[in-house]
């Protein structure tokens, strides 16, 4: 009769980890400081909340890939399920031997040589280190000579091989790892994702963290994305990571947008003078909801300021830069008034036929100088979409815009 084995499996039920935030008055400078802070009321401390209410299973055979930013505790829940870090609350019930390799320093000994390595982590993990399992781990990391030299003689992409190898050939249920296997080199990547295909055949589970969003795809069949200790997204992994990619591609925009909006740092009115007006406008499609604009639209961009001021070089200048700062057109005219003094209100209008921008986040810059010097500004943002999609790349003005400037009587 043969040995029945129990499956591996890992169980995790509303598991939360929390830390205590740190903060700016947590570490006394002075023994006098100390003993003042002791007699004062306690401060609230803030919490972290590194894992936050996670239920979680994994059968055998399952390759899970873990993902998201950085904070996002996926680093903390590995720990919990290694044994390494205690759980605040709820239940983590691990079947099977667990072998992890959280990071290299943890599982490598650096005055040892790669081969008393290997016969060492075998003893700690209760696993006979047979001199076909030996020969197997130095044929897969193909180290050469190094194997019998000091690990701290080793690159990072040595140690990575090293560590891996002694977690995939010696014994164990459950695989977890963390990272190490980014410092690899191409060759190697491909030779652990077959490996790891051949261990969760064989019944083994396997969990790897990473940001190389390509590697899990290519060596997981499942994959968790994780955001502020939560698991938001369970599945296969390229469904999953696709979702992750677009989810930080909107929230790195909306970011980039609100620094987009704040524009320039130059006041609307100073020294006398003001830009009131920013405003552009295509005449053929009536009133604009918002400000977006069509591509391919005559377009205009009318500025209206005025000042008291004398100015003896007044000029004005006007850009369009896209969202992720690249300029795309700027240009400058003189502001018509009496001369060498700005004291009339004045109009520059800029017309563009055809609007020639491709689809994206656009902002326009009014900037009015005395000579060479930034007296005011105003900035608008506008959004471009074209109706008969893009075609080329990186947005251009291909023509001359028609620009005219003149005096009007003084608003107001």
């Amino acid at each position: 009769m043969g040995v029945y084995r129990v499956p591996s499996s890992i169980l995790i039920d509303g598991v939360r980890k929390t830390y205590a935030a740190p903060g700016k008055d947590r570490i006394p400078l002075t023994l006098r400081a100390a003993l003042r802070k002791s007699r004062e009321p306690a401060a609230e401390v803030e919490s972290i909340h590194a894992v936050d209410g996670v239920n979680l299973t994994v059968r055998e055979g399952e390759r899970v890939g873990i993902i998201g930013r950085n904070g996002a505790g996926k680093s903390t829940l590995l720990h919990m399920i290694a044994g390494l870090i205690p759980a605040d609350e709820g239940k983590i019930d691990i079947r099977g031997k667990v072998h992890s390799v959280l990071t290299l320093g943890m599982v490598l000994r650096e005055e040892a040589t790669g081969r008393e390595n290997i016969y060492l982590d075998a003893a700690i993990q209760d696993s006979d280190a047979t001199e076909t399992m030996v020969d197997k781990v130095i044929e897969f990391v193909e180290l050469g000579d190094f194997i019998d030299r000091p690990v701290h003689t080793y690159s990072s992409g040595m140690k990575a091989r090293l560590a891996f190898a002694m977690v995939a050939f010696i014994r164990s249920e459950i695989l977890i790892i963390d990272e190490v296997l980014s410092v690899g080199d191409v060759h190697f990547a491909a030779k652990a994702t077959r490996q790891m295909r051949e261990l969760t055949d064989a019944g083994r589970i396997i969990i790897v963290v990473s940001h190389g969003l390509g590697s899990i795809v290519e060596m997981c069949n499942r994959c968790l994305w994780m955001d502020q200790g939560r698991i938001v997204m369970d599945g296969d992994p390229a469904t999953v990571v696709a979702a992750y990619e677009q989810e930080i591609q909107d929230r790195d925009a909306a970011s980039l947008r609100r620094k987009f909006d704040q524009g320039m740092q130059i006041p609307v009115s100073a020294n006398g003078c003001e830009i009131s007006v920013l405003r552009p406008m295509q005449p053929a499609l009536g009133e604009l909801v918002g400000i977006s604009l069509q591509a391919m639209q005559e377009t205009v961009f009318d500025v209206v300021g005025g000042g008291t001021s004398e100015l003896s070089e007044p000029d004005l200048k006007l850009l369009i830069s896209r969202v992720d700062g690249i300029l795309i057109w700027q240009d400058t005219a003189a502001c018509h008034g009496d001369p060498g003094v700005l004291k009339a209100a004045f109009q520059l209008r800029v017309k563009m036929d055809p609007f020639i921008l491709g689809e994206g986040l656009y902002r326009v810059d009014a900037i009015l100088l005395d000579g060479s010097k930034l007296i005011c500004g105003r900035s608008t943002v506008f959004e471009v979409s074209d109706e008969e999609g893009q075609i080329g790349g990186r947005p251009m003005l291909y023509y001359p815009p028609t620009v005219r400037s003149r005096s009007i009587e003084r608003l107001g």
